[in-house]
């Protein structure tokens, strides 16, 4: 009962809080869903990035979230000596909760451009902008009201009583994202801001909608690459996204030991995490010649960690790249990252 009861109130909350777009705990390993800009690394020709998200896993509303991103860069041999990089790209996303019964599909179609602004490339700015598809669908087969309870239980074959339930309907929406990129023998920076959403699709599960939209979503980042040596480097990883009345702020650091030669090595990774009012998560990694796995585990430290039910949530992600060859070695313990 108590489930049939949360399905409800879950639909009409989403028409209420306007729905929120899906999150990762490893952010900096989905770049292609938090700024346009980042597409096309200048660190590699080719990527590519799959990543996995089972959010209150033993939980009827458990959410599973996994995408598909690739990558490239475009005219590399006319614009490498201005120290310019054009970038395509594009990701495929899948969503779902409720058992299955509430799906989305998310894909875009990315393009970016940097530049460098000085004469030894070591300051650069780009610009990157998105074109969104997104799909919701709900099974409302699924779902039971107060008017299909008999003496036998619902009985799903009865009249629901809600006539204005609707459908949503696909839409499209637009993205577009400037970064900041410092390029030093000892320290490397990214910092970068984004929106999605400008143009506020109309998306609601009530035929007489009221103008619900999807509201704009922002995001600023920050990564910064230190190496201490040619087996250690040290990443640190901040994001802080808004969307409607929800934010929140993510920050932590990874070390990294190993070496690369030409593509061929390994590198192993540990670090710890914070997400605002939220959860702790640890990450560890490793690099073996041009894959790179990641698995981070959220530790709640909400209001959630007390309730009956204690949320469990792991989060994969696995990246395929062929590195730019011109780069020093040592520079490929970062090439995965943005």
């Amino acid at each position: 009962m108590k489930k049939y009861i949360f399905t409800i109130l879950f639909v009409f909350g989403i028409t209420a809080a306007k729905a929120q777009d899906p999150n990762f705990s490893q952010f900096f390993a989905s770049p292609l869903t938090i700024n346009p800009a980042l597409t096309g690394s200048p660190n590699s020709d080719f990527r590519v990035f799959t990543n996995y998200r089972q959010q209150w896993v033993g939980n009827n509303t458990s959410y599973n979230t996994g995408t598909l991103s690739v990558d490239a860069r475009l005219f590399k041999e006319q614009l490498e000596e201005k120290n310019h990089v054009f970038g395509v790209g594009g990701f495929f996303m899948r969503d779902q909760s409720l058992n299955g019964y509430f799906k989305s599909t998310y894909a875009s179609i990315n393009t970016s451009y940097s530049m460098a602004i000085d004469e030894y490339g070591v300051h650069n700015i780009g610009i990157g902008l998105a074109g969104i598809y997104g799909d919701r669908r709900l099974d409302f087969s699924q779902l039971t009201f107060s008017e299909q309870f008999g003496s036998g239980g619902f009985n799903t074959a009865l009249p629901t009583g809600e006539s204005s339930l609707a459908s949503l309907k696909p839409y499209m929406s637009v993205a577009s994202g400037l970064i900041y990129r410092y390029r030093a023998d000892e320290t490397d920076i990214d910092f970068g801001v984004s929106g999605y959403h400008y143009n506020k699709p109309k998306q609601s599960f009530l035929s007489d909608s009221l103008g619900n939209t999807l509201p704009t979503r922002f995001v600023t980042h920050f990564n910064m690459e230190n190496y201490f040596s040619e087996n250690f480097s040290l990443s640190t990883n901040a994001i802080f996204q808004t969307q409607a009345s929800q934010s929140y702020f993510a920050a932590g650091a990874i070390l990294n030991f190993g070496a690369m030669d030409q593509n061929e090595g390994k590198i192993f990774s540990a670090g710890l995490f914070v997400r605002s009012d939220d959860a702790i998560f640890p990450y560890v990694g490793l690099i073996v010649d041009r894959l790179q796995f990641g698995l981070t585990y959220d530790v709640a430290v909400s209001n959630l960690k007390t309730s009956s039910y204690t949320p469990r949530t792991f989060e994969l992600s696995v990246i395929y790249h062929v590195a730019n060859k011109n780069l020093k070695e040592r520079k490929l313990i970062r090439c995965s990252r943005w």
